[in-house]
């Protein structure tokens, strides 16, 4: 097998079945191979070991770690790739992602991380990809945008980095357990990477009772609000940001507040947060973004009027 293309993928794992298998055979079936693919086992007891282990392309390391985010800081360690690429257990690269990897990455030489496609994608109980539920097509600028990664979805699998630039900004924050990698995007965003898009869908997110963001549990999302207004607040305090960044990131410490009111006060409330996102997001943006957190007595006199 000839590997051509300067990629680690990174894999951190514990108890992937039964969905391990697909994710590895996305990369062993592309016709480009990377440079190597690091699976890294925090201690399965399901067999997850036994199946990587019928994988050639795949090295496996076995060490206890304290999350997903530790894993892939360790492969940032020992990464041979100049560019590294994250695969969950659960996900997979859709044919010919790495193909589109190597022309991309052959345009934009001068870029240090570029973002492409992705859908969402049930899985079925035997591990097998199902009904396909959302497509994410980048927009030209979305890479670097400071408000959808604030708002949005910060899709950090189907981003490719360089391994210096994340060293260069140390990695994931293991104080963040759900949300390190929206961190480490907001603190790289702030510091001014060059970055670029590409409209190909190169990515599969699966979509299944154990996932613990795309069906996060109110305890689930009560955390990633608690770790969302923490990053903001330390955003802010570092002051290394421009006016525009330091308005936007106390506009979302002010929306995320509304939130942690939502779940005390009004829980009425988070069910437009939850099922109706875009309007929700348009109208925080017209009505409710403000230099200001006294705005938000304005959104809690708006509550009032939630049955």
């Amino acid at each position: 097998m000839t590997y051509t293309l300067p990629l680690t993928i990174a894999t951190p794992v514990l108890n992937g079945m039964p969905f391990i298998k697909r994710a590895l055979e996305s990369v062993a079936e592309q016709k480009i191979q990377p440079v190597e693919h690091l699976i890294f086992d925090a201690g399965s007891t399901d067999g997850t070991q036994n199946v990587v282990r019928q994988f050639s392309h795949s090295t496996l390391i076995e060490e206890p770690d304290s999350g997903a985010h530790e894993a892939m800081n360790k492969a940032l360690e020992i990464a041979k790739g100049d560019w590294i690429v994250f695969l969950n257990a659960d996900d997979r690269f859709l044919p010919s992602a790495f193909e589109i990897f190597s022309r991309v990455i052959s345009e934009n030489q001068d870029k240090e991380m570029l973002l492409g496609g992705s859908q969402v994608c049930t899985l079925r109980p035997d591990g097998m990809t199902g009904a396909r539920l959302i497509v994410r097509q980048p927009r030209s600028d979305q890479a670097s945008d400071l408000v959808h990664l604030t708002l949005g979805v910060p899709s950090l699998n189907s981003r490719i980095f360089r391994t210096d630039i994340l060293n260069k900004f140390n990695g994931f924050d293991n104080n963040f357990y759900i949300s390190a990698d929206r961190d480490l995007l907001l603190r790289m965003t702030i510091g001014g990477i060059k970055s670029a898009c590409f409209p190909e869908i190169i990515f599969e997110y699966g979509l299944h009772k154990g996932s613990q963001t795309l069906m996060a549990t109110k305890d689930v999302s009560r955390k990633i609000n608690e770790e969302h207004l923490l990053i903001a607040s330390n955003l802010i305090k570092k002051n290394n940001a421009n006016r525009f960044c330091l308005k936007v990131l106390k506009d979302w410490r002010a929306y995320e507040k509304f939130k942690r009111y939502c779940f005390e006060k009004k829980p009425a409330a988070l069910f437009m947060l939850a099922f109706f996102p875009p309007l929700w997001r348009s109208l925080y943006r017209k009505k409710m973004l403000s230099r200001s957190e006294k705005r938000l007595h304005g959104v809690k006199k708006v509550l009032k009027y939630i049955p």
